[in-house]
């Protein structure tokens, strides 16, 4: 289930791990394509902290932290994200940072995208 990221939550559609090979492609090339901020870990045990914060790998068991040591796991990816929607998205002006409203923002645009997807 999404947790809040920086006092956003956004309610979507996720999908559980076990991921197929094509949710895991999909998941996989989303971390590192920067339309969106990529899912970082969020433990507090985590060697890696502020916005040195490890990015997410996928597996098809879940996605790890990368960071030794670290073992945060989470079993669950949005659907947005794991059905290659994002590539519809567009993230913030080039030079322009993210916001929470750009987040907002780009959120809505991945919902609406969910519900024109065949």
């Amino acid at each position: 289930m999404p947790e809040p990221d920086g006092g956003i939550l956004v309610a979507m559609d996720c999908v559980q791990a076990p991921f197929s090979e094509d949710q895991l492609a999909s998941v996989n090339a989303y971390q590192a394509c920067g339309v969106l901020p990529p899912f970082r870990c969020i433990s507090d045990s985590c060697p890696r902290r502020g916005r040195a914060r490890s990015v997410l790998r996928c597996e098809p068991e879940g996605l790890y932290c990368t960071a030794p040591g670290c073992g945060y796991q989470q079993d669950w990816a949005p659907e947005f994200m794991a059905n290659w929607v994002w590539k519809q998205l567009t993230g913030p002006a080039r030079g322009r940072r993210w916001t929470r409203r750009t987040m907002r923002s780009a959120w809505r645009q991945a919902r609406r995208a969910l519900t024109v997807s065949p």
